[in-house]
């Protein structure tokens, strides 16, 4: 069965005979901010500048950084009313090759981004223990990040439709 909706529920194509392009510099600061966030670096951090300045940082930078962050997705978000995202943008300013190229980046990086916290997890959990990592059984090891692997990705399959 077809489902028809209304014209004015319908949403235009966002395409252009001459679609604006993206600058060098608009799009080094979008790669820039895609890649430089995470919570790596903390133990340097504070190591480095001290409790007090590592602790105004944390406190600070993250409405700093996020602001433009927000306004940016806020943006483009009322603008490309899809539930695609950052692929919609990226395909309406470079099309859809590499918009498509865009995505399969974005999922590429995202599961091997996620499959780094499980380790991290286990490794920070190792030390409160008071073992090492080294001495841990191959197999316990295994199970354990495996267990949390499965965890994590129940937790977003259970969120998939509060977001769509």
């Amino acid at each position: 069965e077809i489902l028809t909706y209304p014209e004015e529920q319908v949403i235009e194509s966002h395409y252009t005979e001459n679609p604006e392009k993206l600058g060098f510099v608009a799009l080094a600061v979008l790669v820039f901010y895609n890649v430089s966030g995470g919570p790596f670096g903390i133990e340097t951090t504070v190591r480095a500048g001290g409790n007090l300045f590592a602790l105004l940082g944390f406190l600070i930078m993250p409405f700093v950084w996020s602001l433009q962050e927000a306004l940016m997705t806020a943006e483009l978000g009322a603008t490309f009313v899809e539930a695609s995202g950052g692929v919609a943008w990226v395909e309406e300013a470079f099309g859809p090759g590499v918009g498509w190229m865009s995505g399969y980046l974005g999922w590429i990086a995202g599961a091997t981004d996620n499959a780094i916290y499980p380790v991290l997890f286990l490794d920070y959990l190792v030390r409160v223990i008071g073992t090492e990592s080294s001495e841990m059984n191959p197999v316990t090891r295994f199970c354990l990040l495996s267990g949390t692997s499965i965890l994590l990705a129940y937790i977003n399959w259970r969120g998939l439709p509060v977001v769509g």
